[in-house]
């Protein structure tokens, strides 16, 4: 098991770099199917889908040198942008309608854009997105498959991000809720999955922090249907968003102040068996995960421990006890009174591994390299030999089979080129995005000489195959009207006044299966060279050891390489 130690791209500062009008000449509108969405998202108009629970994320593969996203807000949330897996900026608070053009000057190729809402929603009716602006010409591509997992936490202020960036007793800001650092956050992608964060600050499973009496008038569980948190409508699609594990992580705020307000045992327990049995008619097969903080009152873990057990022993198997033993040290563990990125590390530690246990997920930190890619071929299509200087005087192209990777999927494939097979002198490795395709502009080519695609798949954990290499594509010279002028070749021994034939002639497909047969009606052949119709010697065909009268061609120069027409 892999416990998360280290928090690597946590931000340092808020940047905002915000414009009133698009900047760019490509809009693609947010119904682009390139586009994913992971969360709980309002799509009444798919030109502008609409959020508000923390941690809804979107993300696209793009094309080109940047990449601008447009908000339509209130002017109180944060959103942290990621470029290929890095975290590139946060920003916000986004107000009206705007375009965050950050992302600029980047390698002029596919990348990936990651979208995090960081903040709850305090006022307003949520966020609208209404798309990328990308570089003229520009478009999205295919993504990556989506997770092989969908996990779903329903907690309170611990579970949306509070404090995650603040420090110590730092007053609490919405700029410092991030829910992408949460406890919950680490776990899902721990386990490659998707996740869904359905959380509001101060709510418990029937009482409500500071309210005056045990039971409140809308704990967490009456917003649990809600597509928004702040649209009453109980319209969310749970059949079509199916999730493979949920966990219930209520309780803090329900035994929170005086404890003459506290529910009682049979208050309690009551609320939590009506909300794990309206969630297992939600989601039928899901594991459910009646989870308690070592923060939460001695109390409140005792009475999530038997309603646990009720379920259990009714013959549920898939209703888990999670006990989350860990320790917060202040001032290191703790912003604005709750667990900050370190305190979320610690507590996503001691998750893992019982969910591990009791699901039976491997992690999805993937250890093991993707697959190497099976062929690469040269050009746009079928596997070319050769391309003609006239055709092509800038340009070559390739294209290849995908890999697999099981555990975190492909996130990206690197080519590059080279004058001999598995070289890269010509173009160092460069990023293709998900795409099994590349066509490189822009380059300096040689007539006469043989150009190599090397391919390479990254999977999610960054792990890379084994480079595959393409048979070569020869650059031949403009075709010329005039006979080369061809060296000659001088025998050992007197020289040859017969006349040399090839068979077959012509022949379409020379392999050594199908090779070219020289032959010299009978005399002996000691030596025949292999020329380009440029005068370029390729190969050279002798006799093994003993005098022939036929030497054989199986299409391929000195290197052992398959050469093409020309």
């Amino acid at each position: 098991m892999m416990l998360l130690k280290k928090l690597i791209g946590t931000p340092i500062g808020a940047i905002l770099l915000l414009a009133s009008v698009a900047w760019c000449q490509v809009t693609i509108t947010p119904d682009d199917p390139n586009i994913q969405y992971f969360g709980r998202v309002n799509f009444s108009n798919p030109q502008k889908p609409v959020f508000d629970w923390e941690g809804v994320y979107f993300k696209a593969v793009f094309e080109g040198t940047s990449c601008g996203v447009k908000f339509e807000d209130q002017g109180t949330n944060y959103f942290d942008i990621f470029i290929d897996g890095a975290l590139w900026a946060n920003t916000g608070p986004i107000a009206g309608n705007v375009t965050y053009t950050g992302v600029q000057g980047l390698s002029n190729s596919t990348h990936t854009i990651l979208v995090s809402r960081r903040s709850e929603t305090n006022n307003g009716t949520g966020t609208a997105f209404a798309g990328f602006v990308l570089d003229s010409g520009s478009s999205l591509a295919i993504p990556p498959a989506r997770p092989i997992r969908r996990m779903e936490f329903v907690g309170d202020s611990i579970t949306a991000g509070y404090g995650a960036e603040a420090v110590s007793t730092e007053a609490y800001t919405n700029a410092k809720t991030n829910a992408y650092l949460t406890y919950a956050a680490l776990t899902a992608r721990n386990f490659n999955a998707e996740y869904s964060l359905i959380a509001r600050s101060g709510r418990g499973m029937i009482r409500n922090n500071g309210e005056l009496g045990p039971v409140s008038a809308q704990p967490m569980p009456s917003y649990y249907e809600q597509t928004q948190v702040r649209v009453s409508s109980n319209n969310w699609d749970f059949a079509a968003s199916q999730a493979d594990a949920v966990l219930i992580t209520l309780g803090t705020n329900d035994f929170s102040g005086n404890s003459s307000y506290w529910p009682d045992k049979t208050t309690f327990e009551t609320a939590y068996i009506q909300f794990v049995q309206k969630v297992r008619v939600k989601y039928p097969a899901a594991h459910i995960f009646c989870t308690s903080f070592s923060t939460m009152k001695s109390t409140c873990t005792l009475y999530i421990e038997e309603v646990a057990n009720l379920f259990i022993s009714s013959g549920d198997a898939r209703v888990h006890y999670a006990s989350m033993e860990y320790t917060l040290i202040s001032p290191d563990d703790i912003g604005s009174g709750h667990p900050n990125a370190s305190g979320h590390i610690k507590m996503a530690n001691a998750l893992i591994p019982i969910v591990a246990a009791a699901t039976g997920w491997s992690s999805g930190v993937d250890t093991s390299s993707p697959s190497a890619v099976a062929a690469v071929r040269d050009g746009a299509g079928a596997d070319v030999d050769y391309v003609q200087a006239t055709t092509f005087s800038t340009q070559l192209s390739a294209n290849w089979d995908s890999s697999v990777d099981a555990e975190s999927g492909i996130a990206k494939y690197w080519y590059g080129i080279g004058t001999a097979p598995g070289s890269i002198n010509i173009l160092a490795w460069a990023d293709n995005g998900t795409s099994t395709a590349a066509t490189k502009t822009g380059l300096t080519l040689s007539a006469g000489t043989t150009y190599y695609f090397s391919v390479k798949a990254e999977n999610g954990s960054g792990l890379q195959s084994p480079a595959t290499n393409s048979n070569g594509q020869y650059y031949a010279a403009p075709a010329s009207t005039t006979t080369p002028v061809v060296p000659p070749v001088t025998p050992s021994t007197a020289t040859i006044k017969a006349e040399i034939r090839a068979y077959p002639n012509p022949s379409n497909d020379i392999s050594a299966a199908n090779p070219v047969r020289f032959r010299a009606g009978g005399s002996i052949i000691k030596e025949a060279g292999i020329y380009t119709v440029s005068g370029r010697l390729i190969r050279t065909l002798s006799g093994t050891g003993a005098e022939v009268s036929e030497l054989v061609w199986d299409g391929k120069n000195a290197y052992g390489q398959k050469v093409g027409r020309g």
